[in-house]
């Protein structure tokens, strides 16, 4: 039952990492857009094509894991919340997105050491 909801949990985190990297993929190309300095305006076009490889990633890996992939689109607070960091500016955006990043790569790990934990116990002989 633990391998079960620790796969499961695994695959919804899956999920919401992909449309996380899919929103910041948003933010970085409109804040791109409204950016005067053209170095900013760089760095946020590569942050944007570093965020669609990690989002072709992720859902490559949940073809594999035969998950189906969500309709690529943002909800009505997706698109309030990017359109007020987009007006706070590439600063606030980019501590965000980067926060939101740790977030995701925290739960990661406690999803692994989960596994790891139940792992043993699945593997035990009786005796």
């Amino acid at each position: 039952m633990l391998i079960y909801l620790t796969q499961r949990s695994w695959r919804l985190l899956l999920i919401r990492s992909w449309r996380h990297a899919r929103a910041s993929l948003r933010i970085y190309q409109a804040l791109a857009e409204r950016e005067l300095r053209e170095a900013l305006r760089v760095a946020l076009l590569q942050l944007a094509a570093s965020q669609e490889r990690r989002a072709a990633w992720k859902a490559e890996r949940l073809r594999k894991l035969r998950e189906a992939l969500p309709e690529d689109r943002d909800m009505l607070g997706a698109r309030i919340w990017r359109w007020l960091l987009i007006r706070c500016g590439s600063r606030l955006a980019l501590a965000w997105v980067d926060k939101v990043e740790e977030f995701y790569l925290a739960i990661s790990w406690k999803l692994i050491w989960l596994a790891m934990k139940a792992l043993p116990q699945r593997t035990k002989l009786p005796y």
